[in-house]
């Protein structure tokens, strides 16, 4: 009897050491064209109006505080993005940029929806991951980018999302399980670009 036991936590703990996941992008958004640098590159700064996040659809129950701290995330990865990319120089939010001017205030209303099934969850833990369980991640984002020099406010819509998959297997899939949810966010990151460039903004550093 103590061997079944032993045998069966040993069971569990290997179920769970070696349940894994897997994101997949959404795909959403049209693919745009690579951004080239600008000769100079300008300075942003970004702001929360309104974010939420819903579970299912209803708002999930977490403060306004939590709100706008996930909604700063959604615009450091946007940023974060741009940064990288060389295209600019610098970003951070309303006053944390000490003496360094912006040249663009970066704004964020929307939301973003977990869709997931508890039944499913529920059945994915007890069956210790064989069955699997998924979640999806939807980012509504409504954008709107302030040029300081010439008064003029850019917006655009964008939506995307990522899939995360739960499954006993997945482990095999540990070091590129998060390339789904890295690719969502760098196709919206240069969509909302490439757009806000379509529309004139960042023309004059060229």
């Amino acid at each position: 009897m103590k061997k079944i036991k032993f045998i069966l936590v040993l069971l569990c703990l290997f179920c769970l050491l070696f349940s894994g996941c897997m994101s997949f992008n959404g795909n959403e958004l049209p693919e745009v064209k690579k951004p080239i640098p600008p000769k100079t590159k300008p300075v942003i700064e970004m702001k929360i109006e309104k974010w939420e996040q819903k579970l299912n659809g209803e708002g999930a129950s977490r403060g306004v505080t939590s709100n706008k701290s996930n909604g700063y995330l959604v615009l450091k990865f946007i940023l974060a993005r741009w940064y990288s990319k060389d295209l600019i120089s610098d970003y951070g939010t309303i006053g944390s940029l000490g003496k360094i001017k912006p040249d663009y205030t970066l704004t964020l209303n929307g939301f973003r929806n977990e869709d997931m099934s508890w039944l499913g969850a529920i059945l994915c833990g007890l069956t210790l991951y064989i069955i699997p369980s998924s979640s999806t991640m939807e980012f509504n984002l409504d954008l709107a980018l302030k040029d300081h020099k010439t008064n003029k406010t850019y917006k655009l819509d964008a939506k995307n999302s990522v899939t995360v998959w739960f499954q006993l297997f997945f482990i095999l899939g540990l070091p590129v399980f998060w390339v789904g949810d890295y690719n969502m966010q760098y196709d919206t990151s240069m969509y909302v670009y490439h757009m806000f460039n379509e529309q004139g903004a960042f023309s004059e550093y060229y």
